[in-house]
């Protein structure tokens, strides 16, 4: 081993799966310095004293606190039932169809509520007096080289070893949820008091981290974890299922009183996306809300470079909501990357929207985006008016119905006068 090159090792590390460099650490004082900056470069965090004091130990680390430059940020908490022989009664019904003998059944029941007031006891003292909030900033204003954020709404894995391990098989019956009510407007206030400047912010699922790790003794980050049965998923009934958010965790976040706490927290963001905002389509002012509040967020980045926005609503009884309310009209000098599904707007509005941005756009992504009373060949013979000035791609799904994606970048800058919506047509028919 002494007699290998450094660069060799270098490339040995570089080539073990996420999941063994904690144990390739373990090597040598080589391996682990080599296998750090990979393991500790995504730190997976929930609202738990565990989580927040292993956060904690990295941000104090004199070494390992230059690693992380990504935050995954999971909504998860303890439902208090404030008198907990409420969920103690579940609990025992449930263990009443277990296999366990009588002795055994007692034991298992006495853990797993000895466990819950345990959880119960330290989320109640981290929500008093912002105790989470000032954890968390300390954390943060430590660890230097921090530019993503991403509120995991849809992971189901972090946290998850520490349920098994306190809880024992019998994770979460009616026990956590996934409460972004909560969660995202105490993450923000955390960013706004130490002034950590992110650059980007995903706030929805995404399916590299889908089944991220959980932290251990050395903040696990991309561990391997046996999936957990149905029966052991934390029950979402109580707030938001885990794969979407929910319209009043937004405006607690972003809008008023906490509007200065968004732009303060959000000021050099670069790139933004978002995804999977559940609301009941039949209401417009909770449409209205979730537009708001994306349009604060944007309005909060004046340097921004990429927008990604994808609702996901009930539309069957209302208008799909308007491109200009969600992304604010004044030109956004450095945007290069726009990709959004489910909304409309109107032809003078569209035409307007990209003559503000023809110099900056180099990459747009339209996916059942509507155009009022007019159809997408009469807005591309527009857009063939304005002179992009690096445009490289712009697909539309679109088409009566049809999940194809066409590329029309050439037919707007004029390459080739054939549009593609009508060949698409044409030989969709003749097929």
């Amino acid at each position: 081993m002494n007699q290998l090159s450094l660069e060799l090792i270098r490339f040995i590390v570089e080539e073990v799966p996420g999941e063994d460099l904690e144990n390739l650490r373990l090597v040598n004082k080589i391996f682990a310095d080599l296998a750090a900056p990979r393991l500790f470069e995504a730190i997976p965090v929930w609202i738990g004293i565990r989580s927040l004091e292993r956060l904690t130990a990295l941000s104090e680390h004199p070494q390992l606190s230059r690693y992380p430059k990504e935050i995954i940020f999971s909504p998860l908490r303890f439902i208090d039932y404030k008198d907990d022989k409420v969920y103690r009664a579940q609990v025992q019904e449930w263990f009443e169809y277990q296999p366990y003998s009588l002795s055994s059944h007692a034991l298992a029941i006495g853990r797993h509520m000895s466990a819950y007031r345990s959880y119960i006891e330290a989320q109640r003292y981290l929500s008093s007096k912002a105790t989470d909030v000032k954890i968390l900033s300390r954390a943060f204003t430590r660890l230097p080289n921090l530019e993503t954020l991403r509120l995991a709404y849809a992971n189901l894995a972090i946290g998850s070893l520490e349920m098994v391990d306190a809880f024992g098989r019998f994770v979460a019956r009616d026990l956590v949820t996934f409460d972004c009510e909560y969660a995202l407007p105490t993450l923000f206030r955390a960013l706004f008091c130490s002034r950590t400047k992110f650059k980007i912010f995903k706030l929805g699922p995404d399916g590299d981290y889908a089944h991220g790790g959980d932290l251990s003794e050395a903040v696990r980050v991309r561990s391997s974890l046996v999936p957990l049965s149905h029966a052991e998923l934390p029950s979402c009934a109580s707030t938001s299922t885990p794969d979407r958010i929910i319209v009043d965790a937004l405006s607690k976040t972003f809008l008023s009183p906490n509007v200065e706490i968004c732009k303060g927290a959000l000021s050099q963001l670069r790139e933004l996306r978002i995804g999977k905002i559940f609301f009941c389509g039949s209401e417009v002012p909770e449409l209205s809300r979730v537009t708001t509040a994306i349009r604060m967020m944007i309005k909060s980045a004046p340097d921004i470079e990429t927008i990604v926005i994808h609702i996901f609503g009930l539309f069957y009884e209302m208008p799909k909501p308007s491109l200009t309310a969600t992304i604010p009209e004044s030109p956004l000098g450095n945007l290069r990357v726009l990709e959004v599904s489910d909304h409309e707007t109107k032809l003078p509005a569209l035409t307007r929207f990209f003559r503000h941005h023809q110099e900056s756009l180099v990459k747009v992504k339209f996916s059942g985006v509507n155009i009022g009373s007019s159809d997408w060949s009469t807005a591309l013979v527009h857009l063939r008016t304005i002179n992009f000035a690096c445009l490289e791609l712009f697909t539309l799904t679109c088409c009566d119905g049809q999940e194809e994606e066409l590329e029309v970048q050439d037919y707007i800058s004029k390459k080739t006068d054939e549009d593609p919506l009508v060949v698409f047509k044409k030989h969709f028919n003749t097929e």
